[in-house]
Formats: structure tokens, sequence, C-alpha cells
């Protein structure tokens, strides 16, 4: 009988060691994979990090069963208390991650949970990288966009060229906050799918515990049985012995269980600075920049309207100077016409003169002609008169002469005939 016993018995271990390797191979698995996760994803650190402290409180706890002999009731116990961290850790959980996150600017992990030296994959640092030479581009020379020569009229096409700049810029950022929003929701399904994964294989190994701890409380029972059945005193004594020292263990258990407690409770209340902090930060960042853009937006309005108006002034003075050059060239071909008319009169006159010298010398000529008549006809004359007087000095031979009234006119009037 005894024999037999103890067979079963040391079948029923090795049953329960298989068991329990099986177990920690799946914890470990599950480690594994939940490790690789980290090196993947960034976002996912905290959860992980709530993954990995279950996960090791589940380890102590079921080190703790292995080791020593609960009865069923302590065991309920324990795994009461773990399934109370268990809802409070996801509870945190939902509470991190449910808050609405600013997705303008890349997520920060808090450092306590940081576990890898570069832990954003290559997607996310070319996704950040784009991210930040986007934020870079509030640091543009806006000068180029505006002209010192405020009367050029190229700054008109300056100014729309900055516009569209500034509608690209906007719409790559509204882009951008689309594909981190998708971003977000894809590891948002990863880790509940990792949170289901992990509760189903928790779930497994509560029924692998109670199981177990079902087997060994009868098995407790038989050989507590037995040992009463042979003696009593001395089974009750082992009782109060072993009762003792499971009270013992308890009592070191709901120590590390308090331990645990304040552990999660700092993590707990670390996660939520952390967050509060990076998400007002972010938010302080975001308002700047529209305050920034806003101010530039209002400057290059301002100047806009102010180019209006001189635009506005400059095109009134054109019109009062087109109308100027209008008078001007009205009064300029008056002129011209009236110079034109002066110019004719003159011609005419100038021909009227010419047409008079001709007709003055002609008359000229008929009294040139006149005279030169007149001339002969005095020289004839002077030439009967000489012939006469030497016919009047030949008849009277005088010695006196005589008077002469031709020659006296001619004497008086000689300038005049020559």
């Amino acid at each position: 009988m005894l024999l037999e016993k103890g067979r079963e018995a040391l079948a029923a271990e090795k049953y329960y060691n298989n068991a329990i390797s099986e177990r920690e191979e799946q914890i470990s698995r599950l480690q594994k994979e939940l490790q690789e996760r980290w090196r993947g994803s960034s976002t996912q650190s905290v959860a992980n990090q709530h993954i990995e402290t279950r996960l090791n409180a589940l380890l102590k706890v079921n080190a703790a069963l292995i080791s020593h002999d609960f009865d069923f009731n302590e065991r309920t116990e324990l795994l009461d208390r773990i399934n109370r961290l268990e809802k409070e850790n996801k509870e945190n959980y939902n509470v991190v991650h449910n808050e609405p996150q600013n997705t303008e600017y890349s997520t920060t992990t808090p450092a306590i949970f940081e576990t890898d030296v570069n832990p954003y994959c290559d997607c996310c640092r070319n996704r950040i990288k784009n991210w930040n030479k986007m934020l870079n581009a509030k640091q543009i020379d806006f000068t180029e966009f505006t002209n010192a020569d405020e009367s050029d009229s190229n700054w008109l096409k300056q100014n729309v060229t900055a516009a569209k700049k500034i509608e690209k810029l906007s719409l790559a950022l509204e882009m951008e906050k689309e594909r981190n929003r998708a971003v977000e929701t894809a590891l948002k399904n990863e880790n509940n799918n990792l949170s289901s994964c992990y509760q189903k294989l928790l779930h497994q190994c509560e029924s692998l515990e109670m199981e177990l701890a079902k087997r060994r409380f009868t098995e407790q029972s038989a050989k507590n049985q037995t040992k009463f059945n042979q003696n009593g005193q001395i089974a009750s004594k082992v009782d109060a012995c072993l009762i003792s020292q499971l009270q013992d263990k308890l009592d070191k258990a709901d120590k590390k269980i308090e331990y645990l407690e304040k552990e999660l409770t700092l993590a707990k209340r670390s996660i939520y600075e952390n967050d509060q902090f990076t998400t007002t930060r972010q938010i302080e960042m975001l308002e700047k920049d529209k305050r920034e853009l806003t101010l530039i937006i209002d400057n290059q309005a301002e100047r806009l309207t102010r180019f209006d108006d001189q635009l506005r002034v400059i095109n009134r003075e054109k019109e009062t100077l087109q109308r100027k050059y209008t008078e001007l060239e009205h009064a300029n071909n008056l002129v011209v016409q009236e110079k034109l008319n002066q110019l004719g009169i003159i011609e005419r006159q100038r021909k009227e003169l010419s047409h008079m010298e001709e007709k003055q010398i002609e008359k000229n000529k008929a009294h040139d002609a006149q005279i030169e008549a007149y001339h002969q006809l005095i020289k004839q004359k002077d030439d009967e008169r000489g012939a006469l007087i030497a016919e009047l000095c030949a008849a009277n031979r005088l010695e006196t002469p005589l008077y002469d009234p031709i020659k006296e006119i001619r004497n008086r009037c000689g300038k005049y005939f020559k």
C-alpha cells in the first residue's frame, strides 16, 4: 500500500512538474514576443512594461506556489489578489492610452520604462524625420516672400507664392496627422491583440493553477487522513507546524504584494505625469506655432492692404496724369495747328511779296527805260541846243555867253539823271 501510494505521489509530482514547466515555457515565449514588439514600436513600451511587471509578479507567485504547499483557500486568496492587480493594471493601461494624445509630435516614453537604446523602427524614424522637417518650416526666412522696394509690382506675385507655400504646408500637416492617426490606431489594435493573447494565456495559467491546487489539496487530504489514522497526535502536531509555516509564508506573500502594489501606483503616477507633461508641452508648442503663423499672416495681410492702398493711390495719380497728358496733347495739337496756319499765312505772304517784288522790278525796269529815253531826249536836245548856240554865235559873233536854262536845270537835277 505504501509503495503504491509513493508511486502515485511521484507520478502526480511529475505530472505537476511537467505542467509547471509548460507554463514557464509559455511565459518565456510571451516575454520574447513582447521584447520583439518593444524593438518594433516605441509607443508600446508602457503597455509592455505593464505586461512585464505582471508577468514577473505571476512568476514570483508561481515560484512561491511551487516552493510552498499552500492549501486551497490561501491559493484562492492569492489568485484573487493577482486578479485584482491585473484589473488595476488594465484600468491604468486604458486610462493612459485612451487619453486624447496629440499626433502632431512624436510621442516620448518615460525614461523608467525605456529598455532599448533606439526603440523606434525605420518607418517611425522616417516619419519623425519628415515631421521634424515640416516643423522646421516655421524657421523659413520669410524675407524671400517680401520685397524691399514697396513700389515694385512683383510683391503681389511673391505674396501669392507665399500663400501657396503656406497652403501646401498646411495640407502636408493634415496628411501627416491622418497618417499618425492611422499608425496610432494600428498600434492600439496591436496592443489590444497582445492584451487579448495575454489574457488567454493568463486564463490558461489560472486554470492550470486551479487544477494543480485541487490535486494537491486532494493529495494532502489523503496524506493527512492516512497520518491521522496512524497517529492522530503526531498528525495534529505536524498540521500545526505546517499551518504556522504556511501562515509565515502567507505574510511574506502579503508583504510582497503590498510592495508590488506600491510599485504599481508609483509607475501609474509617473506614467500619468509624463503623459500629461508631454501633452501640455505639445499643446503649448502648437499654440506658439499658431501664434507665430497668425502674426506672420497678419503682417502679410497688413502689407497687402497697404500695398493695395498704395496701388489705388498710384492708379488715381496715373489717371490724373493721363488726363493731363491728354489735355497737353490737345493743347499741343492746337499749337501745332496754329503754327501750321501761321506758316501757311507766311508762305502766302512770301509768295505775294515775291510777286510784288517782281512787279516792282518790272516797274523799275520800265522807269529805267523811261529815264534812259529821257536821257536820250535830253542829249538830243543838248546837241540841238549846242548846234543852235553855235549857229547863234556864228550868226551874231558875240563874245558874251547866252543864258542857258536847260543847262541850269541839268545842273540842279543832275543827281536824278545819273
